[in-house]
């Protein structure tokens, strides 16, 4: 690789590790004197919800971008270094760890309260169970609560203060200055707002927790400390092993050839930062525990010696162990780093020694036996086709159902396309801030669109996918849940926006942003394009307008009913053949009761939502299952659970 050729750069497609991977971006553009493009890639951890320790712990944010350089899609990746289990992947290395930011945890809370200071029964939320564990020893009087989301999706959760002045509140001093002297230098310093954001105190109704504890590194590089009201003392919560930290992985080989890519690299690597972080790391290896368990360390260089502090936690925080050791550096970088290595398994033989398995589950496990999949034996009825009906299939067999697809619905491209066509030329133009896409039946009919606006001038007639791509390269882009967002990235577009609560019109809504004051400093109108089916409620469009925003929504396709399956299905319903039916929409409901009737008595009715109960129950159908998250995966698990606690009609 020539100093000249573009860098591909991997990264997450969150807000905040877009803001950290762009700070490595400017750095290696700044080095290599050639342009570094960002890859966006969408990893499990973005896809998936449910409880990140369950998900198995913050390395299911890793994997995807270790086969985007594994497979040549980028030549290096940015990591966050607390996410990266701490097994090595065969062709990879970590070629440099920039100068760390400041590793505490930070306290975000109502009122601009401290930890000591919340009421008894204040509810807390974090996703971590090291954090967990430590709060609950601090304040067992508390309730924490296990979250998910964004840095600013948490935030919004946070009640609001009591008082409306708007301004932020104090922030407790108990450790360096909010200027962070010890952040990284220019190359990898603070950088412009990345613009408005939503306060915490004094803002939006009022959120359902009192606190949230986050990484005040994050904060930092997102330029929201002043949402902190306490940096919480390491003594008191220690944080994540690598929290604060940044891991620049690549291939062997790049490191190897010693070209201007590796020796950019080698100036960003910080030895102090790499050596503090290989001993909290070796703790975690030694002890075989995963990034995910209740274990806290921190290391800290001070003059020529390395120490080491470690916690670990008992998950109700009822018990913990501390232990601390430090080293006296040798001469030479390799050395020090196996030095510092040696001083985190050190830590944790005297861990090991002194019963902390008591308190964790640390060291070698023996895999559970495989469970029972809840519908093993169930023959499902899925009356709906395409991408939709192939992802659920795919989910009950994942649960041990046989699953029968019988579309009874379809779509087809609106009437009168002048009104789509106008707000795809606006998409060329520029005019939209945001588009929202609720459904991923919608991208194939925007694409379908797309190449008669793009491309014009050359003569040439792109690629459906590509042509839709490019209308949405330059604006951001929102997705109403995983399945719609995995449609976008096929045809390479990371949704900038998905939910992580309900998975609806109405989740959609609660996470959107407020519309840039003065069309942000350009004078303009904040724009959202809305595409949707014909038979589509107008709850996202009012609630945007409601919200300030200046709407376009426009019928990207109808939805018709499916051609008659005929007696076999009809006969197939009423004797009993299926023991469960899943309704994704009202016309679903109406057709299948045009088809077959009423489903005869035992079988299970899942509505994927009110609107779909709606008309099930309009139309004398009981229903039995409705999924808190309407969706596909929803749906599937809503299921699941029915069969488990209830008994098999």
């Amino acid at each position: 690789m020539t100093a000249a050729a573009p860098v591909r750069l991997g990264t997450r497609g969150s807000s905040l590790a877009m803001t950290q991977s762009g700070l490595v971006q400017r750095a290696l553009e700044e080095l290599l004197g050639a342009p570094v493009d960002l890859v966006r890639v969408r990893t499990d951890g973005d896809r998936l919800t449910g409880s990140l320790a369950a998900l198995g712990g913050a390395g299911v944010f890793v994997a995807a971008l270790r086969e985007a350089l594994l497979d040549g899609r980028c030549e290096v990746a940015v990591h966050s270094l607390k996410d990266l289990p701490t097994g090595s992947t065969e062709g990879l290395v970590i070629a440099a760890i920039p100068e760390r930011e400041d590793p505490r945890d930070a306290l975000c809370a109502r009122d601009g309260l401290t930890l000591e200071e919340l009421p008894p029964g204040s509810t807390i939320g974090t996703g971590s169970p090291r954090r967990a564990a430590q709060l609950l020893a601090a304040r067992p009087d508390c309730t924490v609560v296990d979250i998910r989301g964004n840095v600013e999706t948490r935030l919004r959760r946070v009640a609001r203060a009591a008082d409306q002045t708007g301004e932020a509140p104090p922030v407790v001093a108990d450790g360096p200055s909010d200027a962070h002297p010890s952040a990284a230098p220019d190359a990898l310093g603070d950088q412009p707002g990345t613009g408005a954001h939503g306060e915490l105190h004094g803002t939006a109704a009022g959120g359902d927790l009192d606190a949230v504890v986050l990484a005040a590194a994050g904060l930092h590089r997102l330029h929201r400390l002043d949402v902190v009201t306490q940096y919480l003392d390491p003594a008191l919560v220690a944080p994540a092993p690598g929290q604060g930290a940044l891991a620049i992985e690549c291939s062997a080989e790049v490191i190897a050839e010693g070209g201007p890519l590796a020796r950019a690299l080698a100036v960003l690597d910080h030895l102090p930062t790499r050596l503090a972080v290989t001993a909290e790391r070796a703790v975690l290896e030694r002890l075989e525990a995963g990034c995910a368990a209740p274990i806290g360390a921190l290391g800290r260089v001070v003059g020529s010696r390395l120490r080491l502090d470690v916690v670990v936690c008992k998950a109700d925080g009822t018990s913990q162990m501390r232990t601390s050791a430090s080293v006296t550096l040798p001469d030479g970088r390799d050395a020090q780093v196996e030095a510092a290595a040696h001083l985190g398994r050190r830590v944790a033989e005297q861990l090991l020694d002194s019963g902390v398995a008591t308190l964790a589950p640390v060291g070698p496990t023996a895999p559970p036996a495989p469970a029972r999949r809840p519908l093993t034996g169930w023959r499902v009825l899925v009356p709906r086709g395409g991408e939709w009906g192939d992802r659920v299939v795919t989910l009950l067999a994942a649960q041990g159902a046989d699953a029968e697809v019988v579309p009874l619905i379809e779509f087809a491209p609106p009437l009168e396309l002048t009104m789509l066509d106008s707000a795809l030329t606006g998409l060329a133009l520029g005019i939209y801030d945001w588009v929202t896409i609720t459904s991923g039946t919608t991208v194939p009919y925007l694409a379908a669109r797309a190449p008669l606006h793009v491309g014009a001038a050359s003569g040439e007639t792109p690629d459906p996918a590509v042509a839709l791509a490019a209308l949405l390269g330059n604006v951001q882009v929102a997705a109403v849940g995983p399945g719609t967002a995995a449609a976008l990235e096929r045809i390479g577009v990371v949704a900038d926006l998905v939910p992580a609560g309900e998975r609806s019109a109405r989740g959609l809504l609660a996470e959107f942003p407020p519309p840039p004051p003065d069309g942000g400093g350009q004078g303009l109108t904040a724009r959202v394009l809305v595409p949707h089916s014909d038979l589509a409620e107008p709850t996202l469009a009012h609630g945007l307008r409601e919200a300030g925003w200046q709407v376009d929504d426009v019928v990207a396709y109808r939805t018709l009913s499916g051609a008659s399956a005929g007696n076999e299905l009809r006969e197939a319903v009423r004797s009993g053949a299926f023991d469960a039916v899943l309704l994704s929409s009202a016309s679903t409901v109406t057709n299948l009761v045009e088809l077959v009737g009423t489903p005869p008595e035992g079988m299970v009715v899942c509505c994927i939502g009110p609107r779909t109960e709606l008309a099930a129950l309009e139309l004398g159908l009981p229903v039995h299952v409705i999924p808190e998250s309407a969706s596909a995966e929803g749906l599937v698990e809503a299921l699941a659970r029915y069969a488990q606690e209830v008994p098999r009609p």
